[in-house]
């Protein structure tokens, strides 16, 4: 069962530092800064690849301690653990909680960079529209009432 409190401290340590670069992303969106971006990417990336590895061995182990008490393929929770071992029942659901409070806000955070980034797409989208003429305000119906897809205004009008 030591192991299992080792691998979920480090777990929570792992969201801690998601939560934190989730911060600073959020930041780094609002300024505009894509090269950081992509470098705090890279670093959420390399997060998720330890959390990975870590949650096999957790399963592992739950899957092993499932064999040893015949309890089959259950699936053993965090409060039923703690039935079994007593003695870490307050360390045990200490960071189950802990972890539980940050999983939510990740998770808030995520969704906020999500809102982020898709309103800065929409409005280089809108921008680009606006610039080569192709923005939502050319209509969709033609004058027939039938659909048409908008014509690119071109600036250019080069004949060779």
């Amino acid at each position: 069962m030591r192991r299992m409190i080792e691998i979920l401290k480090k777990e929570f340590e792992i969201y801690q530092e998601m939560l934190k670069i989730s911060e600073e992303k959020t930041d780094i969106i609002v300024k505009d800064k894509v090269d950081e971006l992509e470098e705090m990417t890279r670093k959420e990336e390399e997060f998720v690849r330890q959390f990975i590895e870590l949650e096999k061995e957790r399963v592992q182990i739950v899957k092993n301690f499932a064999a040893e008490h015949g309890l089959g393929e259950k699936i053993i929770k965090i409060p039923e653990l703690c039935e079994y071992f007593p003695e870490e029942k307050a360390e045990l659901m200490g960071l189950r909680k802990e972890i539980l409070g940050i999983v939510k806000k990740v998770k808030a955070k995520t969704e906020l960079n999500e809102k982020l980034l898709k309103n800065s797409l929409e409005y280089i989208n809108f921008s680009v529209g606006l610039a080569t003429g192709t923005s939502a305000s050319n209509g969709i119906y033609g004058q027939s009432g039938s659909t048409g897809k908008g014509e690119a205004k071109k600036f250019f009008d080069i004949k060779l």
